[in-house]
């Protein structure tokens, strides 16, 4: 997800100054959001279970 944010974000950022549209910058602010996002919940995707304590 992150690598596919980062790409997606890279491809509106080149496109936005190639074209000049607002759908390039919705897309790029979209693709931070998203990577911002996915940063801030990461712990959630690698849960480990400690052996022995109880959660």
């Amino acid at each position: 997800m992150v690598i596919y944010s980062v790409g997606f974000g890279l491809v509106s950022y080149i496109l936005l100054f190639s074209y000049n549209q607002q759908p390039f910058i919705g897309n790029l602010i979209w693709s931070v959001i998203v990577l911002i996002y996915t940063l801030y919940v990461r712990k959630s995707f690698f849960h480990i279970e400690n052996e022995g304590k109880v959660h």
